[in-house]
C-alpha cells in the first residue's frame, strides 16, 4: 500500500480508480463492509483501490472542547487498511481551511489529483462545509464530473446498526465481547512503545507501555491481554490507568507486563490483545503491596490465558 500525505501528489496510476471517502474510525464491521465494495469493484475492472481518509477526527477542529475520543491510533487504522487490500491510501489532516470546503471543491480537488470513476460511501456519509454534501448533492456532482457513486445502506450486525459512536459507548461500558462482534475482531490497541518511569522494572515486573491519552478506552484496571510482534503473540497482564501508586501526572498510560518472558521493545509498534477484565485499577498503600498484587495479578492473567486455548 502507497501512502500519500498530500493532495497535490497524484496517484501514479494508468487508469482512474475505485475511490471511497471515510473517516474509518475502528474499521468495524460497516467500514468493512464498504472496503469490500470498493474492493470488488476495483477487482473486476482491474482499477487501483484508494481510500482518503484523515490524520484526525474531524471534531478536533469542529468542537476542539469535546473532542471525540479515538477507536484505534492512527498507525492501527493505516495498519487495518493495508490489510484490507487498499492499493493507495490518502491520508491528509481534516483543518480548518479543509472543513470550510465546498463538497463539490473538495471532490474537484481530489478528482484532479487522484482521477476515478466510482467512488462508493457510507450510509452516514456527508462531505464539504456543514455536511452539505449529502447523497443528492454528490449524486449531481458525480453526473456533472462523470464518476458514479454508490452510497450503501446501514450496516446492522444482529439487528443493530454497526456505527463507530455505539462502539465507543460499549467500550466505555466495558463490554469488550459486544465491541469485538461489532469490530469484527478482538478489541485491541495498536502503538509505539514508549519509555516509563522505570517503576515495574523496580518491582520485578518489567513493562512495555503505550500512550493512550487520546483513545476512547475500557474502564481502567487490570486485564489479561495478550501482546503481538512481528506475528508472534506473548501472553501479558496489563494495567490501563493512572497507576496512581506510581504515577501522579493523570495521564492514561496502558502497561503491560509480559509473563514468562522478557522483551526490550522500545521505540517498536505492537498490538496489545484484550483478553478479559480482571480487577479495577486501585491505589496501594505501599510499593510491597503493589508488588504482591501484581504477583496475584499474573498468576489469574496467566490462568485465563492459558484456558483460552482450545
Amino acid at each position: 500500500m502507497q501512502v500519500i500525505r498530500n493532495l497535490a501528489r497524484a496517484v501514479a496510476s494508468q487508469k482512474p480508480g475505485v475511490l471511497t471517502i471515510g473517516n474509518f474510525d475502528g474499521v468495524h464491521r460497516g467500514h468493512q463492509a464498504v472496503l469490500a465494495q470498493a474492493a470488488a469493484l476495483a477487482h473486476k475492472e482491474n482499477r487501483p483501490w484508494i481510500a482518503l481518509t484523515f490524520e484526525n477526527h474531524p471534531s478536533e477542529i469542529l468542537r476542539s472542547e469535546r473532542r471525540t475520543p479515538l477507536i484505534c491510533t492512527l498507525p492501527h487504522k493505516t495498519l487495518l487498511l493495508q490489510q484490507a487490500g487498499v492499493d493507495w491510501l490518502i491520508l491528509i489532516p481534516f483543518t480548518k481551511e479543509l472543513s470550510q470546503q465546498s463538497a463539490e471543491f473538495f471532490l474537484q480537488n481530489v478528482y484532479e489529483t487522484s482521477p476515478f470513476v466510482h467512488l462508493i460511501l457510507g450510509h452516514d456519509a456527508a462531505l464539504g462545509k456543514d455536511r452539505q454534501g449529502d447523497n443528492q448533492r454528490i449524486q449531481e456532482f458525480a453526473s456533472a464530473m462523470h464518476f458514479d457513486v454508490a452510497c450503501l445502506e446501514s450496516y446492522t450486525w444482529k439487528d443493530q446498526i454497526v456505527s463507530s459512536s455505539r462502539i465507543r459507548t460499549l467500550l466505555q461500558q466495558g463490554d469488550l465481547t459486544e465491541v469485538a462482534d461489532l469490530l469484527g475482531r478482538n478489541y485491541s490497541i495498536y502503538g509505539a512503545v514508549i519509555s516509563g518511569a522505570a517503576t515495574g522494572k523496580q518491582l520485578g515486573y518489567p513493562t512495555i507501555n503505550i500512550d493512550v491519552s487520546q483513545l476512547c478506552l475500557p474502564p481502567f484496571g487490570v486485564y489479561a491481554v495478550r501482546l503481538m510482534h512481528e506475528g508472534v503473540l506473548y501472553n501479558g497482564v496489563a494495567n490501563l490507568g493512572l497507576a496512581p501508586t506510581v504515577r501522579n501526572d493523570q495521564r492514561p498510560l496502558l502497561e503491560v507486563h509480559l509473563l514468562d518472558i522478557q522483551k526490550d521493545l522500545y521505540g517498536q509498534f505492537v498490538e496489545v490483545v484484550f483478553h478479559q477484565y480482571i480487577r479495577p485499577e486501585k491505589q496501594f498503600p505501599s510499593l510491597q503491596a503493589l508488588r504482591e498484587q501484581i504477583h496475584s495479578d499474573a498468576v489469574v492473567a496467566r490462568r485465563l490465558l492459558n484456558a483460552s486455548f482450545v
